[in-house]
């Protein structure tokens, strides 16, 4: 995917798929689990990933993203990070001129394991519901 011409691309509209990492995968009918792959390529305005990626290709291709981000677009990329939450000492960690891997990528993954947990999070707990309308 040449990160240049993702923009070009007709996007797809956003439909809720699998996701195999959760619990309960087999047996599940596709409205029942949003993939993180979806939520991020929505997020990154880029492709959503073909029906069968793996997260190996998936997060090469984000990486690709938020290369093309980190040179055009800096204070959205580093808004949509505040925006999901994404630790500020790992995204510095991530930045840092000795850290293990390219910023991109390490950034890539930052936001994939962010965007896991958060679905992860919303699965498990749940709002109990108010009963008085000005209670918020």
């Amino acid at each position: 995917m040449d990160p240049n011409n993702y923009k070009l691309r007709r996007k797809a509209p956003f439909t809720p798929q699998l996701c195999p990492l959760e619990p309960g995968y087999a047996g599940r009918t596709s409205q029942t689990i949003i993939r993180p792959q979806l939520l991020l390529s929505e997020s990154l305005d880029f492709p959503a990933p073909a029906e069968g990626t793996d997260e190996a290709t998936f997060l090469r291709q984000l990486a690709d993203v938020v290369d093309y981000w980190m040179q055009h677009r800096m204070e959205q990329l580093m808004s949509l990070c505040y925006t999901l939450d994404v630790s500020e000492a790992a995204v510095a960690e991530a930045f840092h001129p000795n850290a293990a891997e390219p910023a991109n990528l390490g950034l890539a993954r930052l936001l994939y394991a962010r965007q896991i947990q958060r679905l992860h999070t919303k699965k498990t707990i749940k709002a109990k519901p108010l009963d008085d309308e000005n209670a918020w």
